[in-house]
């Protein structure tokens, strides 16, 4: 599934599901730091951005269920070359992007506390890798065409632990900073890292040196959370 599907997909069952009874949703910073045999193939921390969703379960009941969706970056090239043999005087910008898609669902167990809010987590879902080209104009940077050289998926589960403290509780809205870590192991899978797309120019082949481990990573994410009184436990 192309990766503008995955994020149309996950995006409409935020929101579909957010009409209902959502407890809370949340933005984040979030790092990725590769473990264990998958650090030994990607030394690089991943940047990127996540989200989640969050239900509750049953009046006072300090357990709350929901998903979580993250991006994140762990690698780019670019380099400028012709746009073809036949017309070397215009020339692109190539660039390739190493990425990880996670999509989870996870149960969170925290007390209904308005002003500082430990809370942990169990979560499960997976991982979606994948390698993208893309042909950008040189000043304008506008991407002009793109293709997905390589791509894998992982089942990934683990858990993590946070707290919550609010800097805005006024006119029915809360709004919290929320600081989070999380242990995801992962299944093995295959993907590449910067270098790992050969190209021979001379006769126009690209081969792949491809990477194979478990893909367990530590995320480590900032954000703001958000709820409305209605919603409050």
């Amino acid at each position: 599934m192309k990766k503008k599907n995955i994020f149309i997909v996950a995006a409409a069952l935020m929101i579909f599901s957010s009409q209902a009874i959502a407890q809370s949703f949340g933005i984040n910073f979030t790092l990725g730091f590769p473990q264990g045999e998958f650090k030994d193939n990607l030394s690089r921390t991943g940047i990127g951005i996540g989200g989640e969703i969050l239900f509750p379960t049953a009046p006072g009941v300090p357990v709350e269920w929901g998903f979580d969706l993250a991006f994140v970056n762990y690698g780019n090239e670019t380099r400028r070359a012709p746009l073809s043999n036949t017309i070397p005087d215009l020339t692109v910008d190539v660039t390739r992007s190493n990425n990880i898609v996670l999509g989870h669902a996870l149960i969170r167990i925290a007390p209904p506390s308005t002003l500082f809010k430990p809370y942990v987590e169990l979560i499960a879902g997976g991982s979606y890798m994948y390698t993208q080209t893309s042909l950008l104009e040189r000043f304008s940077g506008k991407e002009t065409i793109s293709d997905q050289n390589f791509s894998d998926w992982a089942f990934s589960y683990g858990g993590g632990a946070g707290l919550m403290f609010t800097v805005y509780d006024q006119m029915g809205t809360r709004v919290m900073v929320d600081i989070k870590a999380r242990y995801l192991m992962g299944t093995k899978a295959e993907y590449l890292t910067e270098g790992d797309v050969i190209i021979n120019t001379q006769n126009a082949t690209v081969s792949y040196n491809t990477r194979k481990s478990k893909t367990d990573i530590l995320l480590a994410q900032i954000g703001v959370n958000l709820s409305f009184s209605s919603m409050f436990l």
